[in-house]
């Protein structure tokens, strides 16, 4: 008998927590909820989301190199004060979440212009966490195979990264990778190297869309298919793609390299017209599209000045820079706010 009401308790608790998830994961996928009403508000001032104004509007959408207080969108600002610039970026996304959100804030700004910003270091991996180690723990695996399928429970880790971050558990080996300003594989970001733990040839099969991630690139260019469908045909569309860091140069992948990337072709992941951004580029046609390979002019600007953090691959204060002045060169030279 014991046996038997610890069996249906413990049935009726998966019942609860599976309908609880399924409940969540609609109401998130249909986003009857701003669930990054904080972060949006973070990046904008009340002014600017309420002020009705007849200046045009820039809405840029994207990741944590978007959402970056101090990054690209901040020199947008700065240099196009005729314009609204709205920062939609949220870190820790994807294309998932972005064809999710986006409706709701193109419909509520109205822009003239919509930069969507893909970094080639996590886009198809959000897709499909794939694990070609033993070393990976059993609950790290769950959680991934879960939340590949399962939207919300990504969102729900990013909540309590969010919270782990506020009590200053992001510290790792008792510094800030982005704090620390000489390169050192012990001081470096440990997702990077969890990543590459869990599959050492990721980074180059996104690279090349080459192997199991094919069908992720698939997957992604549909979803980026539904995002462009849904923005106004008036609206021109900037696609902008971050490199990774070892697409820059031989340092930054060796660096990669000594963290556990395999790279099999090193020279072929080093070239400036890579299969992700030809892939994607010749995958959608539509009048005002732009896609801009970040690649080259992020290349050239690092032999100056290092354009990614010694021990994080996100853009420093010099590689923002250097992406806002181009995207701002880039929409005065075409006239669209005119």
């Amino acid at each position: 008998m014991k046996v038997k009401k610890v069996l249906n308790t413990a049935g009726y608790i998966v019942f609860v927590i599976t309908s609880a998830l399924i409940i969540l994961e609609v109401i998130y996928r249909n986003y009857f909820l701003d669930f990054y009403r904080s972060e949006f508000n973070g990046l904008n001032s009340t002014y600017l989301i309420k002020n009705e104004t007849p200046k045009p509007t820039i809405l840029a959408l994207g990741d944590s190199f978007t959402a970056d207080p101090r990054g690209y969108v901040q020199i947008l600002r700065d240099s196009l004060p005729n314009q609204r610039v709205i920062n939609g970026g949220i870190p820790g996304t994807c294309i998932k979440e972005t064809d999710i959100v986006a409706p709701s804030r193109i419909k509520k700004f109205n822009p003239r212009i919509l930069i969507y910003q893909i970094y080639v270091g996590n886009d198809l991996l959000e897709f499909n966490h794939r694990i070609n180690s033993g070393k990976i723990s059993l609950l790290r695996r769950s959680y991934w195979f879960l939340s590949d399928r399962l939207y919300f429970l990504s969102y729900l880790n990013f909540r309590l990264r969010i919270f782990r971050e506020l009590l200053h558990a992001d510290l790792e080996n008792g510094e800030k990778p982005k704090e620390t300003d000489s390169y050192s594989p012990d001081q470096y970001s440990q997702r990077t190297k969890l990543l590459f733990e869990a599959d050492p040839n990721f980074l180059e099969n996104t690279i090349l869309v080459k192997n199991s991630r094919q069908g992720d690139m698939s997957a992604f260019l549909r979803k980026l298919n539904n995002l462009v469908e849904a923005i106004p045909k008036d609206c021109s569309i900037y696609i902008l793609v971050i490199p990774h860091c070892a697409q820059i140069d031989t340092t930054y992948l060796q660096r990669m390299q000594q963290l556990g990337a395999i790279f099999l072709t090193p020279k072929a992941d080093l070239e400036e017209n890579y299969p992700f951004y030809v892939q994607l580029k010749s995958s959608i046609q539509r009048d005002n599209l732009y896609f801009i390979n970040a690649l080259p002019f992020l290349r050239d600007a690092n032999q100056e000045k290092r354009v990614f953090y010694e021990n994080d691959p996100h853009l420093n204060d010099h590689g923002q820079t250097v992406v806002g002045k181009y995207l701002v060169d880039l929409i005065r030279k075409n006239k669209q706010l005119q």
